[in-house]
């Protein structure tokens, strides 16, 4: 027999006990409680009703009280109708008493409805006097009603609440002798029903031990394996035997199947902190790279300093940095590890080569597995040949304005490519700046010479000017005197002129 159909089992008996209690607690309370509602719900409505009469009565008598203390010309028909309203309104309770009394309490409320009657027409003979006492226009001090109209209509009054009250009183005592029989009985049945729990929870307390210690006996075996669980890790946990088609083999199924699934998820765990490493060792080298050459305002240093730091990063031993020129040639500017052996070209034509290619397709190029003697590096200790190159193009707004080419004895990795990939389409925004910075320089410094060339010419215009005021001096100077020497010349002239006649 299987865990599931010893469990029906289990649970269908329990259920029919549980029906069979439920059932009989049900149709016994269910019988006393609708013979207590049928009680105490006429009972009730009856003493409800009773007490609007009362009230509709005490009301009654107010409004007729202040009806009587006002003057004649005040009231209002408002008033006079609210009046008939609250009489009308107790006719009618009192018809809905009459339709709801019992043998007991039948003759209590005819006498109600007797009283009730008198007191309307008790009332409406004095609303009626005072409209009338309105309408003649009669003094305000003269008696509207006289003293035995008002005391006898106090005593309808006096005699309706008092059946009113007798009335209110025995539906009230009947309805605390219901409750009572009512009490009872709830007692006799909780009673009973406590014993059918009890006798319910013996037979439920002994099936729930047979199947209990059926399923641990079954449980056990695959509790055996879990608690070795902790002695695992979580990529190679172990698995459950399934032996059995019943539940615990469906146990031991989930439980294999939940195994795989950490096992998949502890795989992915470490595959995503792999990439989270990966990510940073990228974002970290390419920090520091870009520390190095902050600030860097040479060209020539900017791309030595750049060859020094990205070859060692990526292990590469050889590395060559080209820089566009005019003319659509790129042009060897720097070099890691150069030597005359692999010197190579130093320029190189867009679209030849597989430099010069990779600088016309502005895409990346890696070659690995190359040819004996492409490229052999030589050191202190040996030399060797590197067997992995790889050749990225460096933009600026999607324009080349150069290339590196680095080379290594082994392929270069996803995450050494990716670190060379960012660094290259970030730099060409740097050595576009030094290139502007250098032009700017040698703007200024054309300037400079351009502006030193007019000083010292602005210079030599001064001293020339200086000298010809100094020589337009002298030949102030000249001419002055030679205007004095031309006056004495007259002078002695024409004393000479004046000296002629005496001869």
């Amino acid at each position: 027999m299987t865990i599931k159909t010893k469990l029906y089992l289990g649970f269908m008996t329990i259920i029919i006990m549980l029906l069979l209690f439920c059932v009989s607690f049900f149709y016994i309370f269910n019988q006393q409680n609708n013979s207590f509602s049928k009680v105490v719900t006429e009972n009730y409505e009856r003493a409800s009703l009773a007490h609007d009469i009362r009230y509709i009565t005490e009301v009654t008598a107010t409004e007729l009280r202040e009806m009587l203390l006002m003057d004649s010309s005040e009231i209002t028909e408002e008033q006079i109708d609210a009046m008939a309203n609250y009489r009308y309104e107790a006719s009618v309770i009192l018809t809905s008493l009459q339709q709801l009394a019992n043998d007991e309490t039948l003759e209590l409320v005819a006498s109600l409805t007797i009283l009730n009657d008198q007191y309307r027409d008790r009332i409406d003979f004095i609303v009626q006097n005072l409209v009338n006492y309105s309408n003649e226009g009669m003094e305000t001090n003269s008696p509207v009603v006289d003293q035995d109209t008002i005391r006898l209509n106090n005593e309808i009054r006096a005699g309706l609440n008092a059946g009113i009250y007798d009335l209110i009183q025995y539906e009230e005592q009947s309805m605390e002798a219901s409750l009572m029989e009512s009490n009872e009985a709830f007692e006799s049945t909780v009673s009973f029903f406590l014993l059918l729990l009890l006798s319910g929870v013996v037979v439920i307390a002994a099936v729930t031990t047979s199947i209990t210690r059926s399923i641990n006996r079954s449980i056990d075996r695959v509790r055996n394996v879990m608690v070795k669980l902790p002695d695992y890790s979580f990529d190679d946990l172990p698995r459950i035997q399934v032996t059995r088609k019943d539940e615990i083999g469906e146990i031991a199924h989930a439980y294999n199947h939940m195994a795989a699934s950490l096992e998949e998820m502890t795989e992915k765990e470490r595959r995503l902190n792999e990439s989270l490493t990966e990510d940073n060792w990228v974002k970290t080298n390419y920090a520091e790279i870009a520390e190095t050459l902050q600030g860097v305002e040479d060209l020539t240093l900017f791309e030595n300093l750049f060859l020094e730091n990205i070859a060692p990063k990526v292990n590469a031993v050889y590395g060559v940095f080209y820089l566009r020129e005019e003319g659509n040639v790129l042009r060897k500017q720097a070099g890691y590890a150069d030597c005359d052996e692999v010197r190579g070209t130093d320029v190189i034509k867009i679209g030849e080569g597989l430099v010069g290619q990779c600088a016309a397709s502005k895409k990346l190029l890696q070659l690995n597995n190359l040819p004996a003697n492409y490229i052999r590096l030589k050191s202190g200790l040996g030399e060797g040949e590197p067997t992995s190159l790889i050749i990225l193009p460096i933009l600026f707004e999607r324009e080349v304005i150069g290339v590196l080419e680095l080379a290594k004895y082994e392929c270069f990795t996803p995450l050494e490519t990716k670190l060379l990939e960012q660094v290259s389409g970030s730099i060409g925004t740097s050595i576009n700046q030094i290139l502007n910075h250098l032009q700017i320089s040698d703007l200024l410094s054309e300037s400079q010479m351009t502006a030193e060339e007019l000083q010292s010419q602005s210079e030599e215009l001064q001293q020339q000017q200086e000298e010809l005021k100094s020589t337009n001096e002298k030949l102030q100077e000249q001419y002055k005197q030679s205007d004095e020497k031309t006056k004495e010349l007259e002078k002695i002239k024409l004393d000479l002129e004046e000296k002629e006649p005496q001869y």
